[in-house]
């Protein structure tokens, strides 16, 4: 108790600019090196983990004795008591949007997962066709580019409305999961063969050569000397594309998939307080994104350090 009450008071009675200069400067003085991302990211952790634990607090507090004394007649833990008589209804009274946070956290899955089905389904098929466009026939080139500029050149709303209604107009009945699997995953493709060509661009020609001079065939070239060197200029810019593929899920709430934003309509309608849920809807794509666009820009920094 005391340690805590110590940590909220200096937390609450320094301003917040003074702790992030103390994190991103002063550490430094003890060995400890941060980017200015990552100060900034703890330095408001620490700075709000003072301020919810004195809320919370306070709604513990509030707590009828008598609810704890019932806890400790069922033969209740300590631990349990607090976990299942006393924090919830304290979270509840201090944290209005706990409830809306918990829904909405339970709908995220279901845009991780469409996400990492578009973003593998894509990969693969962007594989195939990123061959296909390599290889010395014309016409294949013709024919993927001409799929890359059909995707790339049409909204993805458009691709999810023809993937859910136009393939029932054909009879195929398809679920609203289904259609935004397909379409997105078509969308990945499309914008990956095209990342992925413009690495495979960027070997030089020499390497080409290089591998015909050994009788490399087509796939031993692609397979030996080509591609691995592609790969590591393409990391960085395929992993930023990951961002876009989970942003891109929010539409997928046009059809009925029932992901982060869907829900958060949903729970708009329910409990009228749409600035309270679409924050919260805009914190988790946050909470998402962010780490995957610092990774990518890690992964891009190590890239151009290690070419020169």
């Amino acid at each position: 108790k005391p340690m805590v009450g110590a940590y909220v008071e200096l937390i609450r009675n320094t301003p917040f600019i003074v702790q992030l200069f103390f994190i991103f400067f002063g550490l430094p003085a003890a060995g400890v090196r941060l980017s200015a991302e990552w100060a900034s990211v703890i330095a408001m952790v620490v700075n709000l983990g003072a301020y919810s634990a004195e809320i919370v607090r306070a709604g513990i507090v509030a707590t009828p004795r008598g609810q704890i004394e019932a806890a400790w007649s069922l033969a209740l833990t300590p631990m349990q008591t607090f976990t299942r008589v006393v924090l919830p209804p304290a979270l509840q009274r201090v944290w209005p949007a706990w409830d809306i946070l918990r829904n909405l956290l339970l709908a995220a899955r279901w845009t991780v997962v469409l996400s990492l089905i578009a973003f593998v389904g894509g990969g693969l098929v962007g594989l195939a066709l990123l061959v296909a466009r390599t290889a010395p026939s014309r016409t294949l080139q013709q024919l993927v580019q001409a799929y890359v500029q059909l995707f790339q050149g049409t909204p993805l709303l458009m691709q999810l409305f023809l993937s859910y209604f136009g393939l029932a107009l054909l009879g195929l009945e398809t679920s609203a999961w289904t259609a935004a699997a397909v379409a997105l995953t078509l969308y990945s493709s499309a914008f990956l063969t095209e990342i992925w060509h413009g690495c495979v661009k960027a070997i030089a020609r020499g390497q080409w050569e290089a591998a015909q001079s050994l009788a490399l065939n087509f796939r031993e070239q692609l397979q030996y000397i080509i591609l691995p060197q592609a790969a590591r200029i393409a990391i960085p810019p395929t992993v930023g594309f990951l961002v876009q593929v989970v942003k891109g899920t929010a539409l997928a709430s046009v059809i009925g998939f029932i992901e982060l934003t869907k829900a958060g309509t949903m729970i708009t309608n329910a409990t009228f307080r749409p600035f309270v849920v679409y924050s919260c809807v805009g914190l988790v794509y946050f909470a998402l994104c962010y780490p995957i666009s610092v990774y990518a820009r890690s992964l891009e920094s190590r890239l151009h350090v290690h070419s020169h």
